[in-house]
């Protein structure tokens, strides 16, 4: 299991200054090497919410890889800023959760 930064308010960061997503990430970064350790430079968007200032951001301060909430499978060669997810919540039975794992277009809910 991997702890990823979220920001530090959950605050949505597309159309935000570049100055804000910077300190919404870093306070939650300092945050969370604090408590752990050295963290893995890992990201997920809150709400699914960035736009090009908040992946400039992410690379200069090292960032390796961040999560948007667009469903889907990751492959190679896509850009690491931008990786989709499997979706799993309340709706997601034993069934649908397998299906999720093995068939790329899956069912939506």
């Amino acid at each position: 299991m991997k702890v990823a930064n979220h920001t530090q308010n959950h605050t949505p960061l597309g159309g935000l200054p570049r100055e804000k997503q910077k300190k919404e990430i870093e306070e939650a970064q300092h945050k969370l090497d604090e408590i752990l350790g050295p963290a893995p430079r890992y990201f997920a968007y809150p709400y699914g919410k960035y736009d090009e200032s908040t992946l400039k951001v992410l690379g200069e301060m090292g960032y390796r890889l961040a999560f948007t909430s667009e469903a889907g499978w990751v492959h190679v060669g896509d850009h690491p800023y931008k990786l989709r997810r499997i979706w799993m919540g309340n709706g997601v039975d034993l069934e649908r959760f397998k299906e999720r794992l093995t068939t790329e277009n899956y069912t939506k809910l």
